[in-house]
């Protein structure tokens, strides 16, 4: 995902979480030459979920859910494996 993107569904989506089944959230190489990670800089209040496995949810064409994320409880960490709960909406 591009900075622009990541932008864009900040300011006019109001997302607050982001989600991808890949290792890399971020575009490498980076968009801003100062800043190795800048979406993970631009998302610093929001959640940034990689490595999800998302493919069940795509099997079972499940599009619309409510999603619980509990994180473990690191102190002092910045990450944090997480159990992810989906409950469908339809």
């Amino acid at each position: 995902m591009g900075l622009d993107a990541a932008r864009y569904l900040v300011e006019e989506g109001g997302a607050m979480a982001v989600g991808t089944d890949n290792l890399s959230f971020e575009a490498f190489p980076s968009e801003v030459p100062d800043d190795y990670v800048p979406l993970h800089t631009c998302w610093r209040s929001r959640t940034i979920m990689e490595l999800i496995a998302l493919d069940g949810l795509s099997r079972d064409k499940v599009y619309e859910f409510a999603f619980i994320g509990g994180p473990l409880k690191i102190r002092g960490g910045d990450a944090a494996p997480l159990r992810p709960v989906v409950l469908p909406l339809k």
